[in-house]
């Protein structure tokens, strides 16, 4: 018994030993991927009582509290270092004594080893804070649509509805019914979001020209009619235009854009193309170094832009360029239907099915 007993003592000390020796020793665990959300809210109409802006982001094992930096026209937050995968955001914004007033709850996901950019809104109209998630470096390829079917709603995921002035009316459009411009005082305006400013994007959209003459400004060097505008005026200040020109048809069709590293703007002009009573749908591509102009589905112009575009805070407003007592011949005198704005450059067979097929996104 003593043989066996002391057999055992050895053959454990030689197991211990043998674990001992084979041990790889600590294993060193890589640490759990991580991603980081950038959030801006829009707080320009945010009413005057709105004094402090806080979220919290919310998981079955977590929850993450941080605060906004309201300057001019935005709330900005960024949250590091957050652990992937889907989480509860919920954004609050509070009086001066702390209660909550608006607030606004969604899902977004936290995708490893990248910035995810989180677009907001405030809606004083129902209370809510509106919430748009893009992932990464991406965002929604619809950006703006406006059917105008008797509304001056934007049916994209941002939903930044057109505001009217002067008293537009809806009469029947290409598609549906379509805003009509009487030439004088009647324009919209869609309020500035950033993400307007993408170097690549499109606009596109339908137009039909009530009349057979443009209005005569004397001392102005050109007749135009503005359709879709970003930016105050003319000047170098200007981001794009669509606008129709010659006093009498057929008319020039017209694609102006500036290019603020040479100081200058660059005009793409089809000539005689235009008549009146007939509908024309046109698209302006913007590509990094290039712009082209598509009329009726076929592009018939381009140009390179040498630099990038001239991108600013001004809201795009369609069916007019303020202010009107300055430049009264830039009322458009017409029908627009369909304004779309697209989050990347597209082709020509994009383009095409756009004009055949309409906004299918």
């Amino acid at each position: 018994m003593k043989g066996m007993a002391l057999f055992v003592i050895l053959l454990a000390v030689t197991l211990f030993t043998a674990c001992q020796t084979n041990s790889p020793g600590i294993i060193e665990q890589n640490p759990a991927p991580q991603g980081t959300l950038n959030f801006k809210l829009d707080v320009r109409q945010a009413p005057q009582e709105v004094q402090a802006i806080e979220g919290y982001l919310a998981n079955e094992q977590d929850t993450i509290r941080f605060q906004f930096t309201i300057a001019d026209s935005y709330a900005v937050a960024e949250v590091n270092d957050i652990p992937i995968g889907y989480w509860t955001l919920t954004v609050n914004a509070l009086d001066a004594d702390g209660k909550v007033i608006y607030s606004g709850s969604t899902e977004v996901y936290v995708a490893p080893g990248m910035i995810t950019p989180v677009y907001l809104q405030l809606n004083p109209v129902n209370g809510s804070l509106r919430i748009i998630v893009t992932w990464g470096d991406t965002h929604p390829d619809l950006i703006a649509y406006f059917p105008f079917d008797g509304h001056l709603n934007d049916r994209s995921a941002f939903q930044n509805n057109a505001l009217d002035h002067g008293g537009v009316t809806f009469v029947p459009g290409k598609l549906g019914q379509a805003v009509n411009f009487d030439g004088i005082d009647d324009y919209l305006e869609i309020p500035h979001l950033d993400i307007y400013n993408l170097e690549e994007k499109t606009i596109a959209f339908w137009f039909y020209k009530n009349n057979d003459s443009i209005r005569e400004t004397p001392g102005e060097a050109a007749d135009v009619e503005m359709m879709v505008i970003k930016g105050p005026n003319t000047s170098l200040e200007l981001d794009f235009s669509f606008h129709i020109g010659t006093p009498t048809p057929p008319f020039n069709m017209n694609l102006l854009f500036t290019v603020p590293a040479i100081s200058n703007q660059i005009l793409l002009r089809e000539f005689d193309v235009i008549q009146p009573q007939t509908w024309y749908f046109a698209a302006g591509v913007f590509k990094k170094n290039k712009v082209e102009l598509y009329l009726n589905g076929e592009k018939i112009l381009e140009a390179d832009s040498v630099a990038n575009f001239n991108h600013q805070q001004y809201p795009i407003l369609v069916g007019g360029v303020v202010p009107i007592g300055n430049a009264a011949n830039r009322m458009f005198n017409g029908k627009i239907d369909e304004l779309i704005i697209l989050g990347h450059a597209a082709d020509g067979p994009e383009i095409y099915d756009l004009y055949v097929n309409g906004v299918s996104y």
